[in-house]
């Protein structure tokens, strides 16, 4: 009985990461991972009660309860800006409680026998079901759609198959990468799983994302030795690229791609005139709708507004968190901008804290996160997707916890 309950219980836990990292987005599932993450939250906003009662006050808790309230705060600046009602405004945020997980990871790290371990091995196992079952989608029905109505019928929506999520295998190429001592076999696989969005998604801003964060991590994580026999592998792997982009049309269009897609988003910034691509094109247009406000309500931002409420007071196109720190001081201001980047103080010392560094789950964790938080550049990932950055500064928070623990025990059982 007690093997089933932990069996279970690490199921559940697994669902939880699936619907935080937005795995079923964009799939016939949507429908059902938006009705699932409704009853997360509640049981979020349940234990955070709980916690909050038998716990004591510290840093941590009051800004979880600063962040508590913000889509209270975000709703009185969308009715003071553009009239929203205080309700919607509430409910655009929803998915802002995701940060509660936190809560939940207190209680995961504290009655599990060996958390770490088995949160590390429940990560490996989704990135791996994930590339089976997205790789031969992306290959073989890249154009693929389903139409599907909605629970009440009165709606019907498309979705295309092969935009599932990729967090699992980008976390998992990280942990591979915390898991290379001296080992090229896993550092070839660490490489092709967080080169994976790049791959087969027009990951523009996150390819140099990723060579930033490999260089923060060679630099930082490696020893001279290990630097230097990294840097030939990549060299290597460079010029079999190289070669085959030279006697292959197919890798040749691949990379001509590429490199088309980075030139329209360096024209468009310099010009400020369309280009082919339209992904940069409409980000031109965003940036343009949201200056003028920017400008107008710079300190406490213009607050979310939903989906009718863009259309009616804006532009249909209009998604802040395409346009990284602009959007995010368009919706929330320099006050709030300051707010959500408190993240960064928490997550600084844990980033630089050598015992993490010996664990792989964390390590990895560690600078997945790095890449998160680099992205807010062109994203706003620290605000816009604050579920996943807590998910992943929380296993940082717990599992240095869990490791003075097991360290506490070992020394008093010497």
């Amino acid at each position: 009985m007690k093997i089933l309950k932990s069996f279970f219980n690490q199921r559940v836990c697994e669902l939880i990461l699936i619907i935080l990292t937005g795995t079923l987005n964009n799939t016939p599932f949507q429908l059902i991972s938006i009705k699932l993450g409704i009853l997360i939250i509640l049981l979020f906003i349940y234990l955070s009660i709980f916690y909050f009662t038998f716990n004591r006050f510290n840093k941590l808790g009051i800004y979880i309860l600063v962040l508590a309230v913000f889509p209270i705060f975000s709703a009185l600046r969308a009715n003071k800006v553009f009239g929203q009602s205080i309700l919607d405004g509430i409910l655009t945020h929803l998915n802002h409680f995701y940060f509660l997980i936190i809560i939940y990871l207190f209680y995961y790290f504290k009655y599990k026998k060996n958390p770490l371990l088995e949160l590390e091995k429940s990560i490996l196992v989704l990135g791996h079901i994930s590339v089976i079952i997205l790789t031969p989608l992306k290959i073989f029905f890249s154009e693929y759609e389903i139409i599907i109505s909605s629970f009440d019928g009165s709606t019907e929506y498309i979705y295309s198959v092969y935009s599932l999520s990729s967090a699992f295998i980008v976390w998992t190429g990280f942990v591979y990468l915390a898991k290379y001592k001296n080992s090229n076999k896993r550092l070839v696989k660490a490489l092709l799983f967080i080169s994976y969005p790049i791959l087969f998604y027009n990951a523009r801003s996150y390819s140099i994302i990723l060579i930033i964060t490999l260089a923060i991590f060679i630099y930082k994580e490696l020893e001279k030795h290990l630097r230097l026999k990294g840097a030939l592998l990549l060299f290597g792997l460079f010029n079999i690229l190289f070669v085959s982009y030279l006697i292959s049309p197919t890798i040749k269009t691949f990379f001509d791609d590429k490199s088309d897609l980075f030139a329209d988003g360096i024209n468009i910034i310099d010009s400020s005139k369309e280009v082919e691509d339209i992904s940069a094109n409409v980000r031109a247009l965003e940036v343009g709708i949201a200056l003028p406000y920017i400008e107008e309500y710079y300190l406490f931002g213009t607050g979310v507004l939903n989906t009718s409420g863009k259309k009616e007071n804006l532009e249909e196109w209009f998604f802040p968190n395409d346009i990284g720190l602009i959007g995010v001081i368009f919706n929330y201001g320099l006050i709030g901008m300051a707010v959500f980047m408190y993240q960064f103080k928490l997550f600084n010392p844990r980033f630089k804290n050598v015992m993490i560094k010996k664990n792989n789950l964390l390590l990895g964790t560690s600078y997945y996160l790095l890449l998160y938080y680099i992205s807010s550049i062109f994203s706003g990932s620290f605000a816009y997707g604050i579920g996943i950055c807590f998910l992943l500064l929380g296993i940082l928070i717990y599992g240095e916890i869990e490791l003075k623990k097991q360290i506490y025990d070992s020394n008093c059982i010497s």
